[in-house]
């Protein structure tokens, strides 16, 4: 006994991580099959009389709800998709407050109960379709604002039986148009088709994760250096997996509509992601040329699947002094009008080289015909000295004529 309990202490906080805990609201009598076939992929259920407080001490008991029953207040159940969980509901012909539950999420339903007819199912990861017979309440679109609808039974005439939302923070709800969906009946197509939704809606499909995000130079073995320089041309990538519950593992995802987002403030690089193969998704590219503080995000979400949001930031540096390119092709309008500069002086300088002969030559006879001109006479000084001379005899001439009169 001692023994028992030992084991049972040490094996239940992994219970408890592995299983995804549900409680059943209502009679649940009728669908043993479908809580049989959904326990047996580690989802654990418990049955209540009564709905409970879904809220305890701050914290949510259980990770999602499944309803048989109208008697429930809203209000909590509607906090408790806000909070990321799941829900599973299931209408009949008198669902008021079912009703008003489902306005809430963005969902109208119909007042009538449609008869069986011939319907088709698609599953909300698109990997499983199925041809079925239902009936129940059908269903359309009222807000879609916040979340991701999807019709996953439907007629030739576009009425939805079943419906299925995803919120943006991965909140799933399952809403069938009647209680005949999964019920222990010879309709094994509707059990089939509750199951494949239960699954998903209790996350054991559609499950997405991302991984080992890598980015390095090209030619250089460092990972995830802490820094980066403008214009560095990186290679980055990163691991998405889905969870194979039936092989029990995670397997490489493939899609080709992954983005990755080079961003500050607003994204500088937006590109596809290269699908590498085995889940791996890369892209090589280019910094831009504004420094700063930049963040890698992939922020994808596939129609039901898990949505990934994933960040990671690096420091984008200007170039040091050293590692400037040499010439700067946008620079050439420079460079021509240096060479051209260079070319006009050398032309300057042969012109005047070639016409050294004859400035000598020029020289030379301008020196000549200055000495000529400083030996010979001058007729003007001649003349001048001549005009003196006569001017100093003709005032003689006249003093002496008159001291004779006197």
């Amino acid at each position: 006994m001692i023994l028992s309990l030992i084991l049972f202490c040490i094996a239940s906080p992994y219970l408890s991580v592995s299983g995804y805990n549900v409680e059943i609201w209502g009679n649940a009598d009728g669908h043993e099959k479908l809580i049989e076939q959904l326990t047996s992929n580690d989802i654990i259920f418990e049955e209540t009389d009564r709905p409970r407080p879904l809220l305890e001490f701050g914290e949510w008991r259980k990770d999602g709800v499944m309803i048989f029953t109208d008697d429930f207040d809203e209000a909590p159940v509607i906090d408790f998709v806000n909070s990321g969980r799941s829900v599973i509901i299931f209408l009949n012909e008198e669902s008021e407050k079912s009703f008003s539950f489902c306005e809430e999420l963005g969902v109208e339903i119909s007042d009538s109960f449609d008869k069986q007819g011939k319907c088709h199912y698609r599953s909300p990861t698109q990997d499983f379709e199925r041809d079925v017979s239902c009936e129940g309440h059908s269903f359309s679109v009222q807000n879609p604002a916040h979340a991701h609808y999807y019709s996953a039974i439907k007629n030739s005439k576009g009425k939805a039986y079943a419906f299925a939302i995803q919120g943006d923070n991965d909140a799933r709800v399952v809403i069938f148009g009647s209680e005949l969906f999964g019920a222990d009946t010879e309709n094994d197509d509707l059990l089939e088709v509750a199951v494949d939704l239960g699954l998903w809606a209790y996350h054991k499909r559609g499950v997405l994760r991302a991984r080992e995000i890598h980015y390095n130079r090209i030619n250089e073995t460092v990972d995830n250096p802490p820094e980066l320089a403008i214009s560095d041309v990186i290679d980055f990538s990163i691991i998405l997996e889905t969870f194979d519950f039936e092989k029990q593992e995670w397997v490489g995802y493939s899609a080709d509509d992954v983005q990755l987002e080079f961003s500050m403030l607003v994204p500088r690089i937006r590109k596809t992601l290269e699908n590498r193969g085995k889940g791996v998704f890369g892209l090589t590219f280019k910094c831009p040329d504004i420094f700063g503080v930049y963040q890698f995000i992939v922020n994808y979400q596939a129609q039901g699947f898990t949505p990934i949001n994933v960040t990671h930031q690096v420091n984008l540096r200007p170039l040091r002094h050293d590692e400037h390119p040499r010439y700067v092709t946008s620079a050439y309008p420079f460079y021509v009008a240096s060479g051209i500069m260079c070319v006009a002086v050398c032309v300057v300088a042969l012109v005047f080289a070639s016409q050294a002969p004859l400035f000598k030559e020029h020289i030379k006879a301008s020196q000549g015909i200055e000495k000529s001109n400083s030996s010979a006479p001058s007729l003007s000084n001649h003349a001048v000295t001549r005009g003196k001379e006569k001017h100093i005899s003709r005032s003689t001439s006249k003093d002496r004529k008159s001291v004779k009169d006197e």
